[in-house]
């Protein structure tokens, strides 16, 4: 307004347009001006503060202010602003312009409050004006249709004045503050006023905005422009204590009150009823239900959710509050979805205390209110979801961010409510973290790829979040991960019957959960499968995806139920939730179901997602006994509403889930006529984990009857009865396969004996008598059932430990008759046929009843001791079916029967006739054959103490032929080139590879006696002598040293034996050359060893082995000759024990061939003389004074050993093995 001579000069155009407001008569007119004189004036007068004396303002406001002209309403109230600049003149008009303001308060022209609202701001705090522009008891305010921001601005220039009448006068008069709950109504205008007020006035006060500024109002300046002031507003809680900061807290529990009370009514009237999954609301437009009175409740609505969570509601729980805001996530006004969403986001990245809640509350929004049905809105309600994680981790990576300085305690501000908590061993968030892992398993289930896509951005959110958290070393691992590293394995299950676009698997890519999710391709079924284990066969018979596979494969036991228990454990009841959800679009028997079907036939398109969540449930499910306490527990979110919660959920909280009632729920649907919905059963049930396996069992024992009856009936009547027997079957192989029966804890096994349980017994047995009745008929689902039968106890027994099969059948009798029947569908592998030339095809192919028959008799054959010792027996038929077995070309084939030489070896190891036939095999038999038995026994000896010399003399001539025929192959030979020459340790034989070793690294002496020192006393006799066989090179290269004795010249001796090293060395000399190598702890520990084998287990080896080690040591050219310590220890024995020294040193001297005196006494010394010589043979005629029987007890022991050793090497070990020996021989022998 300075300098005043540019004001006044401006001004000029105001009091024109004042002057032609007064001429002027048209009504339109004066309004146009009247408008026009507050959008020029409103911004001056804002600036006004003071009493301003300029002479042409005030002749503008006395122009326009006279006592007549008031008659007019809407005219000349426009400069009422200025006029307080001059204080005597606005208190000369006051009562003037009060009383026109009330006389025309109810006027009903549109644009009478824009005009008048600026000095309403100086009339509002007379009590008078209140009443009229809020009428008490009244659902409105005066007047109507006026933009509200208009009266919430009047209110504040009222509080800014007098507070506590604004609050308890205006503002608790329009939320209906203290009204008792059934004289509580909603008047949306009102309570839309008075919350927005409350809200600017607590926003004022914290931010210090001093006065405010005037009003905008709203409307379009005459240059076609809107002028907007902006202004920030908070969103951080307002705190009781900050209330009591800012002089409100007198207010603010009255006004958090009332917001509950009007968030309960509207959620009641245009909330849960509008909401998108309502079957009222399909397919109709939001403009054409927002319309009447749901429009000013919609606003309120906008108002309240947009408070939060600035105000926080009294008496509405943290779950009740976010299930409210969780649901208008999918409300018809797509500004309160936004809205909703926004308000969702602040809780979970604002307060830290709410994060778990949030997230909890919005899971069990979306498992409970968007269903499957609605594949759009789960979609977006996922993608809400996904944007939550990602603002959460985003939130905790930017910098300066602290969960402690962020965290707001809530607490006084809401009632506890039943959330989770979080245990104190694990890490922050790490429950609600693994919930949501269990969420996303379930979303995985889905049909839709783009619903499996964002499972999987779900999962690689959670574990960018674990990272940022961090992780306690005992807390489950990111289930992605898991997956992840599962993925190829399960890939490669499958993959050989997949049939997909792409030629071949991604060499660059590594194959990952996100991989397989993408992965387009079918399964296909063959006959002539062989390779795929049982439940991928199964599959392939009834299912086309192969993502289905995947899920049930992850959900092996050792598999997501080993490394992600606690996500698992939310996954069972949010999968619950979801899959009954879907029964009644999948059982025939509701009438939902037949209403669907009747219309649009529209119910056999969820049977598939239906499955998938029935695999799931069985897979993660917990015992019906763990159901009320555990699972309560561990998911509240999925239990039913109290009476006092005030939420009613429309029946649709599913309670805590209960396998046996699921069961109870399913078990019948297993007769309906549908097959695709007894091929889901079948899926599901064959997927149960063994903490529900009795369950089941129980449950399904009378079908399991049922299917079992032999009695006379029609062909329909048995068609069915015999598809359910095929079914049943399928449900005990899949469980087989995955070990759940054979559980020794909660399988179908007795817990103290290990056998199969009777229930399971008589299934059995019913069960071959039934297939041994109708084998002779050759009808197709016939073939089925004998197949999954055969594959079925094949998978049993496999999954039981080796060692505790004998226990499985209590009656041998069993296992014969069932080895006896699978051999009649074996085909080729029948015990009856000797030759391998009966194939099913021209092709040598096996088809897969057959293999599954075959893998069934070798399973009961190995199912402990073999049955039937006939089969055993020198000429038993078990050895031709081995032949034919072993000799096979398929690879799968030749290996199962490896298998079962190495059981039948580990179960019969007194069947000396098996062993025997093995070793045989091995040089008699076909390539194939000899391989495979030689792997057996291989094996066999490596697992247990089995004569491993045996094993040595096999593999050395084994070797030793090949070897030589590699190296005289010629040039044109086939095989030439093919294969290079075999290293020369296959070439030459053990003693001659020792000698070598022996020279190559004779600092390895010492460490290899020492080896053989401490394994001498536990081998047996016959290994003793390999063992020093294989020593005597060594000893060799050992220097004997006494420190206590001068060394005597002596001429080195060459014995027999080190000369033929040396000529088996080709002339090469020794390495060691010259003295000092020796040492005296070697020497004592050499010595001292030596000695205790001679004393200990000399007269135990029946060759010269000992002997030849005592002469290697002394041979060796650097080492003292032990002769003159010898002597000296005789002189010292001779001293004591004459006699018994001297009968040792004659009878070492008879046992020699050149000398063998008979030796007489005489009188002269030295008191002996020899008075012939002769053979061993007259070796009776002893020493005269000796004991005869004790000599003839030391020559029978001498010729016992010898004649050992020469049968040991006389003995061939190419002949027969069915030979009756009087006398078992050793295993060593």
């Amino acid at each position: 307004m300075y300098p005043v001579e540019d004001f006044e000069a401006s001004f000029q155009f105001m009091q024109e347009c004042a002057q032609y407001f007064l001429e002027v008569k048209d009504k339109d007119i004066k309004h146009a001006l009247a408008g026009l004189f507050v959008e020029i004036l409103v911004p001056v007068a804002a600036a006004v503060k003071n009493e301003v004396n300029v002479p042409c303002l005030r002749n503008f406001c006395g122009q326009l202010v006279r006592p007549q002209p008031w008659t007019c309403p809407p005219g000349r109230s426009t400069h009422w602003r200025f006029t307080r600049c001059q204080k005597q003149f606005f208190l000369n008009r006051w009562h003037i312009f009060l009383n026109n303001c009330l006389s025309n308060l109810k006027s009903r022209d549109p644009k009478w409050l824009v005009l008048h609202w600026s000095p309403f701001i100086d009339c509002s705090a007379s009590t008078p004006f209140i009443t009229n522009l809020f009428p008490k008891g009244s659902r409105s305010v005066v007047p109507r249709d006026m933009p509200l921001n208009i009266f919430v601005k009047i209110i504040q220039f009222i509080a800014q004045e007098r507070l506590d009448f604004a609050m308890k006068e205006i503002i608790y008069d329009l939320l209906c503050v203290g009204k008792p709950a059934k004289a509580f109504s909603l008047n949306p205008e009102r309570m839309n006023i008075g919350l927005r007020a409350f809200l600017v006035v607590a926003d004022k006060l914290q931010q210090k905005d001093g006065e405010p500024p005037m009003p905008n109002t709203g409307c379009t300046l005459p240059s076609g422009n809107t002028l907007r002031v902006k202004k920030t507003y908070l969103s951080k809680t307002l705190t009781d204590e900050e209330a009591k900061v800012i002089g409100m807290s007198q207010y603010y529990f009255n006004v958090r009150k009332a917001i509950d009370n009007i968030l309960r009514h509207l959620d009641k009237e245009v909330g849960r009823c509008m909401m998108m999954t309502n079957a009222q609301m399909l397919n109709k437009e939001p403009e054409d239900m927002i319309t009447g009175e749901r429009k000013p409740k919609i606003d309120l609505f906008r108002t309240c959710v947009a408070a939060i969570p600035r105000i926080l509601p009294d008496g509405m729980s943290k779950p009740e509050l976010i299930d409210l805001l969780s649901r208008l996530t999918i409300h018809m006004d797509d500004e309160l979805r936004l809205i909703a969403q926004n308000s969702l986001q602040s809780l979970l990245v604002d307060f830290p205390d709410w994060r778990d809640d949030v997230l909890f509350g919005f899971t069990n929004f979306l498992l409970r209110e968007v269903q499957d049905t609605h594949q759009g809105l789960l979609d977006t309600s996922l993608k809400l979801l996904l944007q939550l994680l990602t603002q959460w981790k985003l939130t905790l990576a930017a910098p300066g961010k602290s969960c402690d300085n962020a965290k707001i305690h809530t607490a006084e501000l809401l009632q506890t409510g039943s959330s989770l908590k979080t245990p104190a061993e694990r890490g922050p968030h790490s429950t609600v973290l693994h919930a949501m892992e269990g969420l996303a398993l379930v979303l995985l289930c889905s049909c839709q790829l783009s619903t499996r896509k964002l499972a999987i951005a779900m999962l690689k959110e959670i574990r960018s979040l674990f990272m940022t958290i961090g992780q306690s070393e005992d807390d489950d691992k990111p289930m992605i991960d898991i997956m992840d590293q599962l993925s190829p394995v399960i890939l490669e299950s499958f993959v050989n019957v997949s049939v997909s676009d792409t030629a071949a698997l991604p060499a660059g890519h590594p194959v990952d959960l996100q991989w397989l999710v993408e992965w387009n391709a079918l399964l296909v079924n063959s006959h002539y499968d062989i390779r795929s284990p049982s439940h991928v066969w199964i599959f392939a018979q009834s299912v086309k995806d192969p993502w289905v596979l995947c899920v049930y494969s992850l959900l092996r036991q050792d598999n997501l139920p080993k490394h992600c228990p606690t996500a698992l454990s939310y996954a069972w009841p949010y999968a619950f939730t979801r899959m009954q959800m879907l029964m009644p679009l999948v059982d025939p028997n509701n009438p939902v179901y037949a209403k669907k079907t009747n219309t649009s036939g529209s119910g056999d398109n969820y049977v598939t997602l239906w499955r998938n969540y029935l695999i799931l449930c069985f897979g993660v499910a917990k015992p019906s006994i763990m159901s009320p306490g555990h699972l309560r527990a561990s998911t509240p979110e999925i239990s039913a509403a109290t009476p006092d919660s005030g939420v009613s959920y429309d029946n649709k909280v599913i309670g805590s889930p209960s396998v046996a009632w699921l069961l109870k729920q399913l078990v019948p649907l297993m007769r309906t006529e549908s097959i695709e919905l007894t091929e889901s059963l079948v899926l599901g049930f064959g997927r149960t984990n063994s903490l529900v396996f009795r369950e089941l069992v129980e449950e399904l024992h009378p079908l399991m009857k049922e299917a079992l009856e032999r009695r006379p009936e029609n062909k329909k009547r048995r068609e069915r009865r015999d598809v359910l027997r095929l079914q049943l079957l399928r449900i005990f192989e899949l469980l087989a396969d995955a070990g759940v029966i054979s559980d020794s804890t909660n399988g179908a096994l007795e817990r103290d004996t290990l056998a199969l349980g009777a229930l399971f017994l008589e299934y059995v047995d019913l069960t071959r008598m039934l297939l041994e009745a109708e084998n002779d008929k050759d009808a197709e689902i016939l073939k089925d059932i004998r197949a999954h039968f055969s594959a079925m106890v094949a998978n049993l027994i496999q999954c039981v430990p080796v060692h505790h099969r004998r226990f499985l059948f209590p009656q041998q009798s069993l296992r014969h008759h069932l080895f006896i029947l699978f051999s009649q569908w074996a085909g080729p592998f029948s015990i009856m046929f000797t030759p391998l030339d009966r194939y099913s095809d021209r092709n040598h192919q096996i088809t897969r009843y057959q293999y599954c028959a075959l893998k069934a008799m070798s399973a009961v054959l190995c199912c402990g001791p073999v049955f039937d010792n006939v089969g055993l027996s020198p000429d038993g038929y078990l050895y031709k079916w081995l032949d034919n077995i072993l000799a096979c070309q398929d690879q799968r084939v030749h290996q199962l029967g490896c298998e079962v030489v190495i059981l039948l070896l580990e179960l019969n190891a007194d069947q000396v006739n098996l062993f025997n036939w093995a070793v045989d095999r091995c040089y008699t038999g076909s390539y194939q054959l000899a391989s495979g038995c030689f792997k057996a026994i291989a094996t066999v000896c490596g697992s247990r103490n089995y004569p491993s010399d045996i094993l040595m003399q096999i593999l050395e001539a084994k070797l030793f032929v090949y070897s030589k025929k590699i190296t005289e192959q010629k040039p044109n030979s086939f095989l030439y080139g093919t294969h290079g020459p075999l290293p020369p340790l296959y070439s030459v034989s053990l003693p001659q590879l020792s000698s070598q070793l022996a020279r190559m690294y004779p600092e390895l002496t010492l460490p290899l006696f020492s080896e053989v020192s401490q394994r001498f006393p536990t081998t047996h006799p016959n290994g003793r002598q390999i063992m020093l066989t294989y020593l005597l090179p060594w000893l060799g290269n050992i220097e004997l040293v006494d420190s206590g004795l001068l060394l005597p010249a002596f001429t080195p001796c060459t014995s027999d034996y080190e000369a033929s090293i040396r000529t088996s060395s080709t002339g090469s000399s020794h390495q060691l050359k010259g003295n000092g190598w020796g040492s005296l702890q070697a020497s004592s520990m050499v010595l001292n060893n030596l000695m205790f084998m001679t004393a200990k287990y000399g007269d135990d080896l029946p060759g010269q082995e000992m002997e030849n080690a005592w002469n290697a040591l002394i041979s060796n050219e650097n080492d003292t000759t032990l002769l003159p310590y010898i002597k000296k220890v005789v002189i010292y024995l001779c001293r004591n024990n004459t006699m018994q020294t001297m009968e040792e040193l004659i009878f070492e001297l008879q046992q020699t061939d050149p000398v063998n005196p008979v030796v007489q006494h005489c009188d002269s010394p030295p008191f002996y003389r020899f008075t012939a010589t002769s053979k061993a043979s007259n070796s009776s005629l002893s020493f005269l004074d000796t004991d005869d029987t004790k000599n003839e007890e030391r020559l029978s022991h001498i010729k016992k050993a010898h004649n050992r050793l020469e049968s040991r090497y006389s003995n061939s070990s190419g002949g027969s093995y069915d030979e009756d020996k009087s006398e078992p021989l050793s295993p060593y022998s």
